[in-house]
């Protein structure tokens, strides 16, 4: 087995660490450029500049995933994908051991899944996709490349989620649904449309009511 380099050194990505490792795997050094490096160590583990990796890491010997958070930089992430292959580098994928994922589910590069998140049959998900912790891909359903996938999303089966989407926590796609490319559905949001291309849905914040909570009973 290839020992892991994750791009980015935030928060984050410290969790994509410790679950890696968490499931056995072997993480080797954040990598960003030198003028993001903040701590030469997060969780023991050194951060080098891109600058050393290639100095520093055998392309044979390791593989890189990337991990750059949601909504504007899936754009981001994409580049920097393509930035390490044009290194020299394998990109890696991440499925949870705890993630339930029908069986002949293909995992492609830089592909992430979550713990406790189900990838129903006959659901496909692209390159460089980030699902979180706890969502629901249903059946038939397709996500295509660069997008990111808030923990605890609940798509229904034959949705289409278009490139470079972000779907935010808790948000639920109703089935049949198509989601055009680079949209943003925003947490908590119940879809019930098709959403043409660069769509934004959000839900209204909750009220601040106006007394305090020792004035009521439960």
């Amino acid at each position: 087995m290839k020992k892991t380099i994750i791009i980015g050194n935030k928060p984050s990505s410290q969790m994509f660490a410790y679950n890696i490792m968490r499931d056995g795997g072997t993480v080797v050094a954040y990598v960003v450029d030198q003028q993001y490096i903040t701590d030469t160590h997060l969780l023991g583990i050194p951060v080098v500049s891109f600058e050393e990796l290639v100095q520093r890491f055998d392309r044979n010997e390791h593989e890189v995933l990337v991990f750059v958070g949601p909504r504007d930089n899936n754009e981001l992430r994409a580049r920097l994908c393509a930035r390490v292959v044009a290194m020299g580098y394998q990109l890696g994928t991440y499925v949870s051991k705890k993630a339930h994922v029908w069986d002949s589910f293909e995992a492609l590069p830089n592909t992430k899944i979550g713990d406790n998140t189900i990838v129903q049959p006959f659901a496909k998900v692209g390159r460089n996709v980030m699902i979180g912790s706890g969502c629901i891909i249903g059946h038939h359903a397709h996500i295509e490349d660069d997008c990111f996938i808030a923990s605890g999303a609940i798509l229904g089966g034959e949705v289409l989620v278009g490139r470079s989407s972000f779907l935010g926590t808790g948000c639920v796609i109703r089935s049949k649904i198509t989601i055009g490319e680079r949209c943003v559905i925003g947490a908590g949001v119940t879809l019930q449309e098709n959403a043409e291309a660069e769509s934004v849905y959000m839900n209204t914040s909750a009220r601040l009511m106006p007394f305090k909570s020792d004035t009521i009973s439960y």
